[in-house]
């Protein structure tokens, strides 16, 4: 059946010898090449066209439309049967048949190979592989997708498509690129202005490695010149968690190293914690409770 075949209106149907057609297939098949479709080679649709082909000995003239398809020997004899082509309508022929078809046809033919036609006839909509042929409700659909994408990717039709396609992903990575140069200049220009107020905050440092640690390094030695207290300082530490903690709830051992002041032996309720890391929140500090041990680091430290 023709595609789009519908029941109860007219519609074209192809025959051909079964047991021919199926020995066919049953050898693709033994030699690992499974048919995905049954397409013929002359379709009966599109504007009318003309194709000769075959043995030099006995060329075939083939002209095709949406009023049918007619194959006819290629001599003079059979010429008056052809239907009446206009001068725009295609026609081919394949080389080994070019000489005869141009003398017996008296018009200039275009050159094609064979293959060259079975690939279009394989991107048509045409599939013949029905009824005991037929294949499963699956492979039937990813051969139409197959069919779908081969005609996206081949037909004419789908050329501007295909284009756009490539254009919309090449300004995506246009945009993507210039959006990434413009991050890296931008976080350049950051990195420039940190080693700048490094270098003008404390001129004495001559080459920026880290800005970062060598500003804190350069604050914590301004700050054991002048005697001002870091909040990472042990007694800092200390003032704050006494301030924070109830008057009940004093720790039983208190440990300090690095910035880190840890006490212990205090019975905090979830809510007095909860309490207690609220105010220490609020005053730069940030605690963490593990069993009975609660855990005191500045938050600039963290």
């Amino acid at each position: 059946m023709q595609p789009g075949a519908r029941p109860g209106e007219p519609a074209r149907v192809a025959i051909c010898d079964r047991a021919w057609l199926r020995h066919a297939l049953q050898l693709l098949e033994a030699a690992d090449r499974p048919v995905g479709r049954i397409v013929p080679e002359f379709a009966p649709e599109g504007a009318l066209a003309l194709v000769a082909m075959g043995d030099p000995q006995q060329p075939m003239v083939v002209t095709a439309s949406a009023d049918g398809v007619l194959a006819l020997p290629l001599n003079h004899a059979c010429l008056p049967l052809l239907p009446v082509l206009p001068d725009e309508a295609p026609r081919v022929a394949e080389p080994a048949v070019a000489a005869v078809a141009e003398l017996v046809l008296q018009h200039k033919l275009e050159l094609q190979q064979a293959p060259q036609r079975w690939l279009q006839a394989a991107r048509t909509r045409w599939d013949l592989a029905q009824f005991e042929f037929a294949s499963s409700s699956r492979t039937r659909a990813l051969k139409k997708f197959t069919t779908g994408w081969g005609e996206v990717l081949n037909a004419a039709a789908w050329r501007p498509a295909r284009w756009g396609a490539v254009l919309l992903v090449a300004v995506n990575l246009l945009g993507l690129n210039a959006r990434a140069w413009k991050e890296r200049a931008s976080l350049d220009d950051k990195r420039e202005a940190v080693r700048r107020t490094l270098t003008d905050t404390f001129p004495n440092v001559r080459v920026v490695v880290d800005a970062p640690v060598q500003m804190e390094r350069e604050v914590a030695a301004l700050r054991q010149l002048t005697g001002v207290p870091s909040p990472r300082d042990f007694d800092a530490l200390l003032g704050a968690l006494a301030a924070a903690l109830p008057v009940d709830r004093m720790p039983a051992r208190l440990d300090y190293a690095t910035g880190e002041l840890r006490a212990g032996g205090m019975q905090l309720t979830p809510d007095q914690f909860r309490t207690v890391a609220g105010q220490l929140k609020a005053a730069g500090y940030a605690a963490t409770l593990e069993g009975q041990t609660l855990t005191l680091v500045a938050e600039d430290a963290r």
